[in-house]
């Protein structure tokens, strides 16, 4: 016991020295999270790369000068949208990462909550995705609009009657899959997980459901209909996002979501 006590006076002794002479190692450094600056840095890099981007895609498929097939429509070239939509999607992920991760020691379980959840819950999140997708497409029956040029002008039909196999693969594999992660990772990753410390779970749950609808508008028009079904997925991804604090049930929310739309859509297109 003698020896114990003076083994532990001993080393307070040594700690205390070293203190005193500036010896001692500092405190190591404890993570730190994303604040609003970041939040503002991200939301600006995201926004030029973004407009950048569908400037290229527009300035790459005038110069194709192949006609859409939607009456009116402007052609988007499939090989340009491929490129600069995954060269987009990958720097947006990884402005998120580096500003909610590498900058403050997070791991992506961390600052972007892709965080294991049960096998139920991404069955559950699934479901949800083909029931939102269900109502979707019936949407589209219901109040049918010439205004959603987004999927029909990647459709170019080398023959009246059959569309070009690489033009569908785009749509039916890659889009899906890409979209979901990027916007996931982005707005449920980066945006909700700062904006819920800075205002709250409940103010952020109303701004990130109604942002993420909002933001996809443009690609419906004057649909209000269609609009409406758009927030409806956009309040359940939020809601999947804070009832399981992760984004691993959303992505396969969206993803589900994306695909049977996007899959549909294509075999609609390649009938008519």
């Amino acid at each position: 016991m003698i020896h114990t006590e003076a083994a532990g006076v001993e080393e307070a002794t040594e700690r205390i020295a070293e203190e005193i002479s500036g010896d001692a190692s500092p405190p190591a450094m404890q993570p730190s999270d994303a604040g609003g600056w970041d939040l503002i840095k991200v939301l600006g890099i995201a926004w030029v790369t973004e407009i950048a981007m569908g400037i290229v895609v527009l300035v790459v498929s005038s110069m194709v000068g192949r006609e859409s097939v939607r009456p009116g429509g402007h052609y988007l070239d499939w090989r340009a949208v491929l490129a600069t939509f995954s060269v987009s999607s990958a720097l947006v992920i990884w402005v998120c990462w580096r500003f909610a991760c590498a900058r403050y020691g997070r791991s992506l379980r961390e600052g972007l909550y892709f965080v294991p959840v049960a096998t139920k819950a991404l069955r559950t999140s699934a479901v949800i995705g083909l029931i939102a997708a269900a109502i979707g497409m019936a949407t589209s029956y219901i109040s049918p609009s010439e205004e959603m040029p987004m999927v029909a002008d990647l459709f170019v039909r080398p023959s009246p009657d059959q569309p070009g196999a690489f033009e569908l693969i785009y749509p039916m594999l890659l889009l899906p899959i890409i979209a979901a992660i990027m916007e996931e990772v982005y707005y449920r990753g980066f945006l909700y997980t700062v904006l819920e410390r800075l205002l709250g779970a409940n103010v952020t749950f109303i701004i990130i459901s109604g942002w993420f609808g909002l933001i996809h508008a443009p690609q419906i028009g004057s649909n209000w209909i269609a609009l409406a079904s758009v927030m409806l997925v956009s309040v359940a991804l939020t809601f999947l996002r804070r009832k399981y604090q992760s984004i691993w049930p959303t992505i396969v929310c969206h993803v589900t979501y994306n695909g049977v739309l996007m899959v549909t859509m294509a075999l609609l297109g390649a009938e008519q």
